[in-house]
């Protein structure tokens, strides 16, 4: 069904793409955010929250920019289109590491434009899906938001993907921050870095969630199992951090 929400975001989309053409860049940090808002509703979002030099997803933001330090190892699951990327490559610096994931094609691609019209050397994307198992699973698209795509949650249309654990994926030195946007996969990511969990005590870690995820009863055990959890921009989307458990 065609909302009337649906009408209204092309009508500034159009508007948009008449006056700034079909991609604009913004600063982040050291570098530029490349934003396809001709083709993109996530991009077109993003670069309205953007205006005016303001933050995307301010709280988020200031998380990663509060925690990473130079040198530190970063994962990006759920990259789309690389903005936490590009934003944790700046915070670890060169001797930094940053691993991103991200199962949609068209979302991965503008992750890689990203990367490569600023020229960054310290981030590692994969074009695949994080679970608790390696195979193939369809990623299931929402033709109204790109950054909506879940492996949970039906739809029409839907693409297979590759699934990689983390615990396999990630080798070396142990990430020290973990982001995820992964619409209800949560579970799943948090099983497949059990070894990571358990290595790692002072690893931090960002969850988006919706309150109408299914997984959330299981999600708050196997967070509250290893981490002190605290929320935060509770009253507009739901979201949180989980920082390491101090015993007692």
């Amino acid at each position: 069904m065609f909302r009337l929400q649906d009408l209204t975001v092309l009508k500034r989309q159009r508007r948009l793409v008449r006056r700034l053409g079909p991609r604009v860049t913004v600063p982040l940090l050291d570098y530029e955010l490349v934003l396809n808002v001709g083709d993109s509703i996530h991009d077109l979002g993003m670069f309205e929250s953007m205006a005016n030099g303001r933050y995307y997803e301010h709280e988020t933001t200031l998380l990663l920019i509060e925690n990473l330090r130079p040198g530190n190892c970063f994962i990006d699951v759920g990259a789309n289109n690389g903005y936490y990327s590009l934003l944790a490559s700046s915070l670890v610096g060169r001797e930094g590491r940053v691993i991103s994931f991200e199962p949609n094609p068209s979302s991965f691609r503008r992750l890689l434009n990203n990367l490569e019209h600023n020229k960054v050397t310290n981030v590692l994307p994969f074009n695949v899906a994080v679970s608790d198992i390696e195979g193939v699973v369809p990623l299931y698209l929402n033709v109204s938001e790109d950054g909506q795509d879940s492996m949970i949650r039906p739809s029409k249309a839907s693409i297979p993907v590759r699934t990689v654990r983390l615990d396999d994926a990630v080798s070396g030195r142990l990430p020290d921050l973990v982001k995820m946007d992964v619409e209800g996969a949560e579970v799943m990511v948090l099983r497949g870095m059990a070894n990571i969990l358990e290595s790692r005590k002072s690893l931090r870690c960002i969850v988006e969630w919706g309150r109408d995820n299914p997984t959330s009863p299981a999600l708050w055990a196997l967070l509250n199992e290893h981490f002190e959890v605290s929320l935060i921009d509770g009253k507009r989307r739901g979201g949180g951090s989980a920082y390491p458990r101090v015993s007692d």
